[in-house]
């Protein structure tokens, strides 16, 4: 049992409203209206309890103990709960003012049906917990919690962003940085290139940004990539220009950081990832004044992005292709835009409280081909194709923000599972 059962139950008054051994009658006017915020967890309801008619705020329990558990009794905000509902009544308590609360048990006024369909969500073992009917959800109802699970993900993004932006003294070249270079690690080096990133400042590797040798001096050299002392020609350029720029801006001698090659194709390959990436710096002088003021077309060509002669021909130090190696490819640039720019616009968007930057975030997503992966795959089964990026993303966030936290309750998907007169049919029978 789960607390956001009983705010169900409560909000859609799915139980009896008489009296019982433990409860007032009570009688539900309004059951007032979920609060996101600090303090009870329903505000402005109107009850009237044995008569008499009652205005304020309702808060919800699994037992009645649990009010002193989370030191409701020593919180002024709870003086104005008017009514305390629990699934088992199993204390008195008291409001911090020393006054006690009518108290309604919900155990014996809940039809069992409704238990049984909490359970069958909040139980079930599959990825998608409402799999087995989710096609009687309607389509309105699917894009309203789609839309919702974007934006969520959009923000979750953005508050990440501001509080990296935050850390690094409000400096969003540098933010644009930092979260630029982790995406270029895409999923299996992401973690080593953003420690790269925070070995090497932007604005170290900025002065040097016209010299594309001195910049993928820095980039391999402070991942510990340039250690053994044999090598071809353009290993040791690359060594002795490090040498020299380590020397000139005190760079600390780095350790290597773990970069990760196992079951990669060449292509994807970290070291031209970074000559990618050494590529893109080189050409591009502020990656946040480029992202949000360029459109969808031009950022697609700035970051479609050739690496150097020698990287084309090799995929580590001394290792000869036996096929020429591409440029960046178009599904890593929509990777990119994805992760880093639509992200970087939600987050400018909040920051300046501009909405303009947020319908660009996601008109950007909107003109980008769908990811295809694990996630989006278990939902075109059951018949939910992503169109675009910004389905392919909501349909991501809605299956780790609800299906994977079994949070269906919270969802209105699962809410019309729950609330399904056919489901009661089916279930009756």
């Amino acid at each position: 049992m789960k607390e956001d059962f009983l705010h169900f139950l409560w909000q859609y008054q799915r139980f009896q409203q008489n009296s019982n051994s433990t409860s007032p009658v009570v009688q539900v006017l309004h059951p007032g209206y979920a609060n996101q915020h600090d303090g009870p967890d329903f505000m402005q309801a109107r009850l009237k309890i044995k008569g008499i008619e009652w205005a304020g705020a309702v808060e919800i329990h699994v037992k009645s103990s649990d009010w002193n558990a989370h030191q409701h009794h020593l919180d002024p905000l709870y003086n104005q709960v008017v009514l305390h509902v629990v699934w088992e009544n199993d204390e008195i308590i008291q409001r911090e003012d020393g006054s006690t609360p009518p108290c309604l048990e919900l155990s014996s006024l809940v039809s069992p049906q409704w238990l049984d369909r909490y359970q069958q969500l909040v139980q079930n073992l599959a990825p998608i917990p409402c799999a087995w009917q989710f096609h009687r959800a309607p389509p309105l109802i699917r894009l309203d919690m789609l839309d919702k699970a974007l934006v969520e993900r959009l923000q979750n993004k953005a508050e990440d962003i501001l509080e990296r932006h935050h850390l690094l003294a409000q400096d969003w070249e540098e933010v644009s940085y930092q979260l630029l270079c982790k995406n270029f690690g895409f999923r299996n080096n992401s973690e080593a290139f953003e420690e790269l990133a925070k070995r090497l400042p932007y604005r170290i590797i900025l002065k040097h940004r016209s010299n594309l040798l001195q910049v993928e001096a820095l980039l391999f050299g402070m991942a510990g990539l340039l250690k053994n002392k044999e090598g071809d020609n353009y290993y040791q350029e690359l060594r002795k220009e490090f040498s020299f720029l380590k020397k000139m801006h005190r760079l600390e001698e780095p350790n290597p950081i773990t970069l990760k090659f196992m079951r990669l194709r060449p292509p994807n390959f970290p070291t031209i990832r970074l000559a990618q990436l050494a590529q893109l710096i080189h050409k591009t002088p502020k990656f946040f004044s480029s992202f949000i003021n360029l459109s969808i077309y031009d950022i697609q060509n700035l970051l479609s992005v050739k690496q150097s002669e020698y990287w084309l021909n090799h995929y580590h130090f001394g290792k000869i292709a036996k096929r020429p190696m591409g440029a960046m490819g178009e599904n890593s640039i929509q990777i990119l835009i994805v992760n880093t720019v639509s992200p970087l616009l939600a987050a400018y968007a909040v920051q300046q409280n501009n909405t303009s930057y947020l319908s660009k975030a996601t008109q950007f997503l909107e003109s980008i081909p769908p990811e295809e992966n694990q996630i989006t795959r278990l939902w075109q089964q059951l018949g939910w194709k992503a169109q675009h990026a910004y389905d392919s993303q909501g349909l991501i966030g809605l299956y780790k923000n609800y299906c994977q936290a079994h949070r269906c309750l919270q969802c209105s998907i699962g809410l019309k599972m729950m609330n399904c007169e056919e489901l009661a049919i089916i279930q009756s029978n």
